[in-house]
């Protein structure tokens, strides 16, 4: 099964310019260990016009429609977003990292790698 990732972190009261590259920094590390499908919130094209309660809902949706793990910022515990998220993801029972567990993504990948052919509609 292929992971896909939701990456979720502080946005409200960041400086934009600052939590974009946050974001985009954690998104290249994922993709340089290869992790393909990331979801990266600030690139969903919300609009920060909406209220509070439909971003969340509108991040809770994505994660439930089209992740199976999340990663956590370090400053996760900050955001009422990411806390929501994290609970929804361990109700999902969906695997959760931490921002500094890249390591630990890399081997779960590596663990959970389909063998050849496998998910790819090809019979042995």
């Amino acid at each position: 099964m292929e992971l896909r990732m939701f990456i979720s972190g502080k946005i409200t009261g960041e400086e934009p310019k600052a939590c974009e590259a946050k974001f985009e920094a954690i998104e290249k590390k994922l993709r340089n260990i290869g992790l393909q499908t990331i979801i990266n919130p600030l690139k969903l094209g919300i609009p920060p016009r909406w209220k509070r309660q439909d971003i969340t809902d509108a991040y809770r949706k994505v994660l439930k429609e089209q992740a199976n793990s999340l990663v956590l910022l370090n400053n996760w515990e900050n955001s009422f977003d990411s806390r929501v998220l994290r609970d929804l993801a361990q109700e999902l029972k969906y695997e959760i990292f931490l921002e500094d567990d890249t390591d630990e993504i890399a081997d779960y990948l590596r663990l959970h790698k389909p063998a050849l052919g496998q998910g790819y509609g090809i019979r042995e």
